[in-house]
């Protein structure tokens, strides 16, 4: 809507901007795209990470995704980051559920977070702590579920479909089981050649492409499934509309404070606080999304 009315400032220039916060996590996820950058030294201390948000904001921000690495594993300086930012940008913290109680969840409503969007990849545990290198990983997940629900915080449940899991009984099962843990809306991803899978084979054929497509317009549109929170696939709609938004409205600054166009189209354009602080921003381009 801010493109159809009058305004003077920036407003939500940037709709949104993932920002891994921290190297150090405790999970090794087959799909991370962070890979290369886990448990180095933190790049970023507090006040910088304070003033990069309000560097952020001042340009016009809509949403604010808080990611690493883990971003709990830096919860007491995320708390200090979401408390003192302006209100105008909506926080979401994205997690695999470490260490998210009751208690951190109600911290973060407190502070002003709007949501909390945790990593479920198999609604088996074993399978889903295989994939995410942890054997309490789906415990994290089911628990910190709850407690963004106790909170009153929003919950959205995540999922990188594999090509295993590339079909309408895997995809109608974690749909239900997310709706049964009190998810507000599910995100859909696919696998991407990039970070741990760089170099391997991962990318869904066609043929499953279709699958999730088909079971992604009829979870959400069929009478049957009405019970069913919102599915949001960003896949389905790349395909037919491009990324409209990645480089240009929305864009990621992984842990080693490089810009990206998304998490998922590693372009390392540039520094973020080189860009921030470079008043003449020739050269400054961020990429666009090479996939769409």
């Amino acid at each position: 809507m801010n493109k159809f009315v009058p305004h003077t400032f920036a407003i939500n220039s940037y709709q949104q901007v993932n920002f891994a916060i921290t190297t150090k996590c405790p999970m090794r996820c087959e799909h991370c795209f962070e890979w290369d950058n886990l448990n180095l030294h933190e790049t970023f201390t507090k006040d910088e990470l304070k003033l990069i948000i309000s560097k952020l904001q001042a340009k016009g921000l809509a949403h604010l995704s808080l990611s690493g690495g883990e971003p709990m594993v830096r919860f007491n300086e995320m708390l200090e980051l979401i408390r003192d930012a302006d209100r105008s940008t909506e926080f979401w913290v994205l997690t695999s559920g470490f260490n998210l109680d009751l208690s951190r969840a109600q911290k973060l409503k407190q502070a002003g977070a709007t949501g909390v969007i945790v990593s479920l990849d198999d609604i088996n545990a074993e399978k889903h702590n295989i994939f995410r290198g942890h054997n309490q990983a789906y415990q994290f997940a089911a628990l910190a579920a709850n407690a963004t629900n106790q909170a009153g915080l929003l919950l959205a449940i995540s999922v990188c479909v594999l090509r295993e899991n590339a079909n309408a009984d895997f995809l109608t099962a974690h749909a239900e089981a997310s709706t049964a843990m009190g998810a507000d809306f599910i995100q859909w991803l696919e696998p991407k050649a990039e970070g741990n899978y760089r170099g391997k084979d991962v990318i869904l054929t066609m043929e499953q492409i279709s699958e999730m497509e088909k079971a992604f317009v009829s979870l959400n549109h069929d009478a049957r499934y009405r019970h069913i929170a919102p599915i949001l696939y960003h896949g389905y709609y790349q395909r037919r509309l491009g990324c409209l938004s990645a480089g240009k409205s929305s864009f990621y600054v992984d842990s080693r404070g490089m810009v990206h166009s998304c998490p998922f189209c590693h372009s390392a354009d540039f520094q973020i606080m080189d860009w921030l602080n470079n008043a003449d921003k020739k050269g400054k381009k961020i990429s666009a999304c090479p996939s769409y």
